[in-house]
């Protein structure tokens, strides 16, 4: 399903009796609100990420890209004579000497990282941000079918809450109530299988060794 698609069911439906459902520029930042919890909730976009040792990094600290959310994994090489050539890393283990730490919201660091070494970092990422121009050349929505209920449920929740009074208060209750089951359901139903993270030999098959 296309943003304009959806964005057209939202104005015949969920929001057909508000004044809001005119206004497509709000209606597409409530999508990209939206779009943004359910990568919160769901790992929907995994990202591998290579640091490689550099010598001038003191602190061994790395920035992240700029869709950088969380750190979901992280493996490091091991000599070639392994049977396994990737190694898996603890997150922020306190009592871990190789441990990967995120030391602020976009910063990881490596403190035991050694000379030549690569490590390769998976993280959950954000969805990209989509004006009104992005949607004229029929984008889909970056999520899953199963999904899209939910999104409708919150685009609706906050359109509600843009407007005063104690009815629509109570719509918009209702409707993030409804956003909150839907979430539960696909969780409780095995509607999302997560990526496998395995790693074996990885580094390798990419060519980094």
């Amino acid at each position: 399903m296309t943003y304009q698609q959806f964005i057209d069911m939202a104005k015949a439906g969920e929001l057909k009796s508000l004044a809001i459902k005119t206004d497509t520029e709000a209606i597409l930042s409530f999508v990209n609100l939206g779009l943004l919890e359910l990568y919160k909730r769901f790992p929907i976009k995994t990202v591998e990420h290579i640091v490689e040792y550099d010598e001038n990094n003191i602190t061994q600290e790395y920035k992240m890209p700029a869709d950088y959310m969380w750190l979901v994994a992280a493996y490091c090489e091991v000599p070639s004579n392994y049977s396994d050539n990737t190694m898996s890393l603890p997150i922020n283990s306190v009592d871990d000497p190789y441990t990967v730490n995120t030391v602020s919201y976009n910063t990881i660091q490596i403190p035991m990282m050694a000379s030549q070494e690569r490590v390769s970092l998976i993280y959950a990422a954000s969805p990209d941000i989509v004006t009104e121009t992005d949607i004229l050349s029929e984008l889909d929505l970056p999520i899953p079918p199963q999904l899209i209920d939910s999104l409708m449920l919150y685009v609706a929740y906050k359109a509600n809450d843009t407007v005063a009074g104690n009815k629509t208060d109570i719509e918009s209750n209702v409707h993030y109530t409804r956003y909150e089951l839907s979430i539960k359901r696909v969780v409780a139903e095995g509607m999302f299988n997560e990526e496998s993270l395995d790693m074996s030999g990885r580094l390798y098959q990419k060519g980094f060794i």
